[in-house]
């Protein structure tokens, strides 16, 4: 996927200008996926999504909002694309939501369109 690699550089230019014109602000970014399209997933750790950017490098939407509901995202640890468009987030979420010491892994399927399909638990019982 040759014409993945100028994407890629594009896009890591493009989230180092920090220029607030090149898109959006990200916090701790973690993770890199590119997808079919030649599009660049980007997971931003600190503000709780997932950051797509065009083959042009520039910003073309996020996915995701802080929360422990299902579909919400709390602590993005990895990213994956899938063939299809869409892609797989590793969440570090609060296992124990009074204490905030325990976390659970847990994967979340999302489609091309940034909607949440479906979660599962990679932590062991």
């Amino acid at each position: 996927m040759i014409r993945s690699v100028p994407v890629a550089l594009a896009a890591l230019l493009t989230l180092t200008a920090c220029a607030p014109s090149a898109g959006p602000t990200l916090s701790r970014p973690n993770g890199l996926a590119l997808t079919a399209e030649g599009q660049l997933l980007v997971s931003d750790f600190q503000n709780a999504r997932v950051v797509r950017f065009g083959t042009d490098g520039r910003s073309i939407g996020s996915h995701g909002s802080r929360g422990l509901e299902e579909g919400e995202l709390w602590r993005v640890w990895g990213l994956s694309a899938t063939p299809d468009g869409g892609f797989i987030v590793i969440d570090h979420l609060l296992d124990d939501v009074e204490d905030q010491t325990s976390y659970a892994r847990v994967a979340k399927v999302f489609d091309a369109t940034g909607q949440h399909r479906s979660s599962f638990s990679l932590t062991p019982p």
